[in-house]
């Protein structure tokens, strides 16, 4: 098995060289973890992350568009107008990208699924899907550093059963707010379209009621 590892490991470095790209520097996932840094700087100062008004708002859910409101909001005050609009901004040859920053578990990846489904059946584009921060080591850099095509929709939560972080002033919920905070500002960085959809505190209900509203934003 370790020398399979290495074989492909091997190749991956070789097949980089070869296409002329550095198989050994991520600089787009440094990106991602610098703004992170800077949000928790700003959580160690002032005791709270930065405040940003939704751009829309449906029940539990709230939309914060592109970099996270540094920007011009789309679709203001109508949460399906504004999935509506984004959506539409995905390249022609493009994909989309659904980063759920929140513990996985059998029931949510399914909704999940379901979410991906009507997304590619509703747009003819490809749909990808990921559990954040983990991704942002593998296809992250491919997010900001590859070709310009994709559109990401960035999903976060509520942490009402969050935990202190030994050590640091920010809890683990801090720290993946922040962490989701700074990946959406690196995409911005690079103009690409992404917002971010807040769940609410119930991720079970949100992604139900998002189910809803991506049904009808595709309509």
């Amino acid at each position: 098995m370790a020398a399979e590892f290495f074989r492909w490991e091997f190749a991956t470095a070789v097949a980089g060289i070869g296409l002329g790209v550095n198989p050994f520097d991520e600089p787009n996932v440094t990106e991602s973890k610098r703004n992170t840094s800077k949000a928790l700087d700003i959580f160690s100062r002032e005791g709270k992350l930065p405040h940003v008004e939704p751009a829309a708002t449906r029940g539990a859910l709230r939309i914060y568009t592109q970099s996270d409101g540094h920007g011009q909001p789309r679709g203001q005050g109508d949460l399906v107008g504004a999935l509506r609009e984004h959506i539409a901004r995905a390249p022609a040859a493009g994909y989309f990208q659904i980063g759920a920053y929140f513990a996985p578990t059998a029931e949510r990846t399914l909704a999940l699924r379901g979410l991906q489904a009507s997304l590619r059946d509703g747009t003819a584009k490809a749909s990808t899907l990921g559990y954040g921060p983990r991704f942002l080591h593998s296809t992250g850099q491919l997010h900001k550093g590859g070709a310009p095509l994709g559109c990401f929709i960035q999903l976060t939560t509520g942490h009402p059963d969050d935990l202190p972080i030994p050590g640091r002033k920010e809890s683990f919920g801090t720290l993946i707010d922040a962490q989701a905070r700074g990946d959406l500002e690196a995409l911005g960085a690079h103009d690409l379209p992404a917002l971010r959809l807040d769940l609410g505190d119930d991720v079970e209900a949100g992604l139900t009621e998002l189910g809803v509203v991506l049904r009808e934003a595709l309509s």
